[in-house]
């Protein structure tokens, strides 16, 4: 079976060993990461990829990400996040089985006991050019056919 979502997590440097990897290959997805500032390790499992990404700015390695993707659909997650496998495998079903015409879906900041699945600041602030890479989707599916 060949894969259909490809996880792609953005991270700098050692913050990449933060995020929970799979320890085996997953049936159904490829895991890819983009990392700028590269630090290596054997943290890492082998069925990752690991791409070194010039430069710096978490949408860069997300344009490098699509580029690269050889997936029908492409999962980004930060590298706080912990993935939900069977949550996306379930919205995936839902698109193909609806036909959607969308290109990017959003996935749930909660989990399963309504407590947000990664830390968010507790008071606003008005978005500005040099603050805005703050804002962004932490759990997010492109369908990179379209």
């Amino acid at each position: 079976m060949v894969d259909l979502v490809t996880i792609a997590v953005c991270s700098i440097g050692k913050r990449l060993f933060d995020f929970d990897f799979p320890e085996q290959k997953l049936k159904g997805f490829t895991h890819k990461a983009f990392i700028q500032c590269p630090v290596f390790s054997d943290k890492i499992p082998d069925h990752v990829e690991l791409k070194i990404v010039d430069g710096v700015g978490v949408n860069k390695s997300r344009n490098i990400a699509m580029m690269d993707c050889k997936t029908k659909y492409l999962y980004f997650a930060d590298d706080d996040l912990t993935v939900n496998y069977k949550n996306i495998r379930e919205m995936v079903d839902q698109i193909e089985r609806m036909d959607l015409n969308g290109v990017i879906y959003f996935g749930s900041v909660c989990d399963d006991s309504n407590k947000p699945r990664k830390h968010y600041p507790l008071s606003t602030i008005k978005l500005t050019k040099f603050n805005s890479g703050k804002y962004g989707a932490s759990e997010m599916l492109v369908d990179v056919a379209r």
